[in-house]
């Protein structure tokens, strides 16, 4: 029954930032301010209608990859940091990480 929350969830950082974003200037001063000019019905169907537009979103963007696309950047950059790579952010196939770099794999146990 709750199973549409799935894939908001899985990127609740992506849509808490972008949610700010658009709503920001919609709403306050810096922008258009229309937070004096709607009633209270007004907003709510504002926010609902945003929240399935999102809810829409993530679920297409999970139907290509793994994590939400912050999380995605986040991750790169710590990866980029550490010397990394970050495998399998897309589906479908894993990729072989310890291959990219030119190593062979081995089967001797390490003592």
């Amino acid at each position: 029954m709750l199973g549409w929350l799935a894939a908001p969830g899985k990127m609740t950082l992506t849509l808490y930032v972008g949610q700010s974003l658009v709503a920001a200037p919609l709403l306050y001063g810096f922008g258009w301010g229309l937070w004096d000019d709607l009633t209270d019905g007004q907003l709510l169907l504002i926010g609902l209608v945003s929240f399935a537009a999102q809810a829409s979103a993530a679920a297409l963007w999970f139907k290509a990859y793994r994590y939400g696309p912050l999380r995605m950047a986040l991750a790169r950059g710590h990866a980029h940091d550490a010397g990394g790579s970050l495998p399998g952010i897309r589906k479908g196939r894993p990729r072989k990480a310890a291959l990219s770099c030119g190593a062979k794999p081995s089967l001797r146990r390490s003592s």
